[in-house]
């Protein structure tokens, strides 16, 4: 088994951004997100922007409900453009970290080991202790995510333990 992180693109093409967001936001409540949407000029206008939180295109979201049809997705509604569709998604979190890190320890924030057995059975996902920004993978998202040309950033692979960091029975996900 495969898993990789998604790491937006920097540079040439990255450039748009979502303005005018609220400061909190429910996920799970009905109603829309607004915002301003700012392409810069001549850029490429990508489908998946980090800011505070990940947003999405809706090509790219339809794409990870065919894999992972539990998503929390919210949709921004951008009020000055509507050419352009993006939604705020949040997948599934795991308490996923192999035993042999602790979240005191840098590197393990930047180049986490992931442990085999939460994350086999899942294709999007993001990890306790990590930042709710960081996305993980498995080899057949890549697959259909590089199959319809989602742009916007690259992948980078994970590497994969045997036991996780946190007991999921003991920990409280609230």
């Amino acid at each position: 088994m495969r898993v990789f992180e998604i790491v937006q693109r920097r540079g040439v093409g990255c450039t748009a951004y979502l303005e005018n967001l609220p400061a909190q936001y429910n996920l799970y409540d009905k109603s829309t997100i607004q915002a301003k949407f700012t392409p810069m000029p001549y850029e490429l206008v990508t489908d998946c922007l980090v800011q505070n939180d990940i947003f999405i295109s809706g090509r790219m979201k339809s794409i990870l409900d065919k894999l992972e049809p539990r998503l929390y997705a919210k949709k921004i509604d951008i009020y000055n453009n509507r050419e352009f569709e993006y939604w705020l998604v949040q997948p599934k979190i795991f308490p996923a970290l192999h035993h042999t890190l602790s979240l005191k320890d840098k590197s393990a924030l930047i180049n986490p080991i992931l442990s085999e057995k939460f994350v086999q059975y899942h294709n999007v996902f993001s990890v306790i202790g990590l930042s709710k920004k960081r996305w993980f993978v498995s080899l057949k998202t890549v697959e259909y995510l590089l199959r319809y040309h989602i742009t916007g950033f690259y992948f980078k692979e994970v590497v994969l333990g045997d036991s996780p960091v946190f007991d999921a029975e003991e920990f409280n996900y609230e």
